[in-house]
């Protein structure tokens, strides 16, 4: 649905005109001065990122109590009083009517995320209280896709504030869209020669973390972009890094493949003044995937089958944490700024961890395999993998989304700005682009 601009009528709100009466009050007229329905008015579907305005008509009813004034007022983040003549929104409006005027005020409905909401409109004694709802739903764009001039594998997206995507992959590729341009090009320079490059990070200041290594012991290194490339860290009992999450710029996790047995790591993180070192689990595996809400509510996958695979950091310790019927593999995690959590895997497993606790959201019937997930809300959130597999969670259900014809390689990261820009990365050098 468009709906920018959109006008919505309320036709239904019909204020009944009171019949003429004498200035006497006439007790057995029980005529309200104001007549405003409780029930809910409704805007429907709105884009997210987009709006919508309802207008509602204010009567003063009763010819014996002939005048009605007061404060409109509502406290609610999606929802305002819009002044047409300005275009100034507000919280609250005042109002002053004598019988039988009416008056005419706005109400705008602006989702910033998918899903329901509601807000109730206080109108003071006189008029009562009136409800408004409304639904944010994902902005009706396509899959696009790039032309990379690379065939090289890609693993691995991230987008800034300001909308510079970086994206890596196979042999030292490191490919840069600024912010205001529409195609990629090759980051030259960066001297990586053919290492494997797994997982980038964009901080709040433009840094960019590249971390990557090779199937050898001593391998794994991170590399940090400030005025030229570096060498942030290397590690001799690593293999190779594979995935990075920040709750800030000085609280960064790195994780990957480590020799645990004897007596390495496969999880760091760096506090702007030193590595902290975790090792998840005993023998030799691969943390996937990193996420969280805060610094005291991470979340850290392992790519293993099994209940305790999937860790939760307080901002202290670790600890292991699942379901007896988890039993597929995971491949990465990603959590709501609310704390909520969504893992995918192996055949098409998605397990959702919300207020009351885990949920088996798996795809049935799909053969393969969920790479990356991410997304804006908990009910707008992205699921990639086989064969350019792209499934949408809107806050109720998983569906599969549209994709081009021509785009057939396994998706393996998928990464966003915003609801309306979203970047999915896989094999043979396939970028796509959701606007």
């Amino acid at each position: 649905m468009k709906a920018w601009n959109v006008f919505v009528s309320v036709s239904a709100l019909v204020l009944a005109l009171a019949s003429c009466q004498t200035n006497d009050v006439d007790d057995s007229d029980d005529t309200p001065k104001c007549v405003m329905y409780t029930e809910t008015r409704n805007f429907g579907d709105v884009e997210v990122g987009q709006h919508a305005d309802i207008r509602v008509l204010l009567h003063a009813a009763s010819s014996d109590q002939r005048h009605i004034e007061g404060t409109a007022r509502m406290d609610c983040a999606r929802f305002a009083f819009h002044d047409m003549e300005t275009d100034q929104l507000s919280d609250s409006l005042v109002y002053s009517v004598d019988y039988p005027a009416m008056d005419t005020f706005y109400v705008r409905f602006s989702p910033t995320s998918v899903g329901d909401h509601e807000c109730t409109v206080n109108m003071d004694a006189d008029c009562g209280t009136m409800v408004m709802t409304g639904r944010g739903i994902t902005a009706a764009g396509t899959w696009e896709k790039l032309i990379t001039m690379t065939g090289r594998d890609l693993y691995d997206a991230h987008v800034d504030d300001e909308g510079m995507c970086v994206v890596v992959g196979d042999s030292g590729t490191v490919l840069l869209k600024g912010a205001s341009e529409h195609d990629f090009s090759v980051w030259v320079s960066h001297g990586f020669g053919d290492l494997r490059l797994k997982a980038v990070w964009i901080d709040s200041e433009g840094r960019v973390y590249v971390t990557g290594g090779e199937i050898a012991i001593g391998a794994a290194e991170i590399f940090r972009y400030t005025t030229g490339w570096a060498v942030f860290d290397s590690d001799n009992m690593m293999e190779y890094y594979s995935s990075i999450w920040a709750a800030g710029d000085c609280d960064i996790h790195f994780g990957g493949f480590g020799i645990m047995s004897i007596g390495g790591t496969n999880l760091k993180r760096w506090d702007c003044a030193a590595f902290s070192t975790f090792g998840l689990f005993s023998g030799m595996m691969e943390v996937c995937g990193i996420s969280g809400s805060s610094s005291s509510d991470v979340w850290a996958v392992l790519k293993e089958p099994g209940t305790n695979h999937i860790h939760h950091f307080d901002g202290q310790s670790w600890s292991v944490t699942g379901e007896a019927w988890m039993t597929a593999t995971p491949q990465d995690v990603w959590v709501s700024g609310d704390g909520e959590v969504f893992i995918v895997g192996s055949s098409g497993a998605i397990y959702h961890r919300d207020g009351q606790g885990w949920h088996d959201e798996s795809i049935a019937g799909l053969s393969g395999s969920f790479y990356g997930v991410w997304g804006t809300s908990a009910n707008n959130v992205f699921a990639v993998g086989t064969a350019a597999s792209i499934y949408h969670f809107d806050g109720s259900a998983w569906t599969a989304m549209s994709k081009p014809v021509q785009a057939t390689q396994d998706l393996l990261s998928v990464w966003g700005g915003g609801v309306s820009d979203v970047w999915a990365v896989g094999r043979g050098g396939l970028i796509l682009h959701y606007h």
